[in-house]
């Protein structure tokens, strides 16, 4: 009982396909959807990805629209390690049932936030921006005002 509405545009769906395509022919594991939708449009089957290498366009490209890509780690470490290989930074979420280990590891990751069994997504109430190649600075909340003054030095000597 789920309704997927389209992506932005063709072309950006196409842009989506051939990162799929090409993380397919790097040697990651399709483990559903991948193709367009039968439905006319911007339409893209959800798709999930399994990554099986660093040099798979899946492990340092976004993919905008319905695809995850799945990471295998065995250890903590490995895990924060795989999260923090990246050039973009902009949110990151963690699903666990160990709210203070969860804590922990967010206190670790490079992002400009981490959700804690939730999405990403942005309010006013909070403060909202990435690292990295994902941006500078924030917007939303009293962060983000600020953003917008322009603060004045002056210096007497």
């Amino acid at each position: 009982s789920t309704t997927l509405g389209p992506m932005s545009s063709t072309e950006q769906r196409d842009n989506l396909l051939k990162q799929i395509s090409d993380s397919l022919d790097a040697g990651d594991e399709l483990i559903t959807g991948g193709k367009k939708s039968d439905t006319e449009g911007a339409f893209i089957e959800p798709t999930i990805i399994l990554n099986k290498s660093k040099e798979s366009p899946s492990y340092h490209e976004e993919f905008f629209g319905p695809c995850a890509i799945v990471l295998i780690y065995e250890t903590e470490e490995q895990m924060i390690e795989i999260g923090n290989d990246t050039h973009f930074g902009l949110g990151s979420s963690l699903w666990t049932m160990d709210i203070e280990k969860a804590k922990q590891i967010a206190s670790r990751i490079d992002s400009g936030s981490v959700y804690i069994n939730t999405i990403v997504k942005s309010t006013p109430a909070l403060p909202f921006g990435g690292t990295k190649r994902s941006g500078y600075g924030r917007e939303m909340s009293e962060f983000g005002i600020h953003e917008f003054v322009n603060k004045k030095t002056i210096v007497i000597k």
